[in-house]
């Protein structure tokens, strides 16, 4: 199981459904990267 180790806050980790990190966002900002990331996973599940 992955526990992520950040020092720092916020962090976003996008995991696919056989477990691999797909997408590692730390700080605040660039939330329509994100949202692209989330929206390519999606097909996937």
């Amino acid at each position: 199981m992955f526990v992520p180790v950040t020092r720092y806050r916020p962090a976003t980790y996008l995991i696919d459904k056989r477990g691999i990190i797909r997408y590692i966002k730390i700080g605040e900002g660039d939330y329509g990267k994100t949202e692209w990331q989330i929206q390519a996973l999606l097909p996937e599940r």
